[in-house]
């Protein structure tokens, strides 16, 4: 009867350690740590989008934004517990001849989403005056590369009433489905 009860009260303590732990492992994945950095220099660009997997081959450098009035670029990290989610966004504005000429660009050099892929259930979306188009690249997931629906992709948002055009990458390797581009876009982009 003693042993039983010793038995007992090992296997409660036991079961009450790991239920903690278990409490705490679930708080540590579902709270997360958010930064945000944002540079209007262009020369901290190259820095900034390098230190996000892929990115330097998707975004545009300033090089080939063409003429424009002013650009600036968003980063944002969001840390788990076992990881990490990147967004960055390049936002250009143009004056109205320039703007015109470089949607006419992206027209011609980047085509774009337009059906359902596994994974990704929305494809376009319309948030502050910006549509906003998904990429359409090939994927592969390599050291550089990194082009993989809906883990890390390229869209392009276009807001005619401002003449901007804003370029984002993200990067969220965890990421199994997009259901609402919408959603999607407001929880890591900022962009009014």
């Amino acid at each position: 009867m003693i042993i039983a009860k010793k038995c007992l009260k090992v296997s409660l303590k036991t079961l009450l350690i790991v239920s903690v732990l278990f409490a705490l492992f679930c708080t540590s994945m579902l709270s997360s740590c958010s930064q945000t950095e944002t540079s209007y220099n262009a020369s901290d660009f190259e820095t900034m989008i390098n230190e996000v997997s892929g990115a330097n081959n998707h975004l545009p450098s300033t090089e080939q934004l063409g003429t424009y009035e002013s650009v600036f670029l968003n980063s944002k990290r969001t840390n788990y517990a076992l990881w990490v989610i990147n967004a960055l966004s390049l936002h250009v504005e143009y004056n109205e001849e320039n703007f015109e000429k470089e949607v006419a660009q992206i027209k011609a050099i980047y085509s774009f989403v337009n059906e359902e892929k596994e994974g990704l259930r929305d494809y376009s979306a319309f948030i502050y005056g910006y549509e906003i188009l998904i990429v359409d690249k090939a994927e592969r997931l390599e050291s550089d590369y990194s082009y993989y629906y809906p883990k890390c992709f390229m869209m392009i948002g276009i807001n005619k009433e401002k003449h901007s055009i804003v370029y984002m990458y993200h990067y969220d390797i965890d990421l199994d489905e997009i259901k609402d581009l919408d959603a999607f876009v407001k929880k890591y982009y900022e962009l009014n």
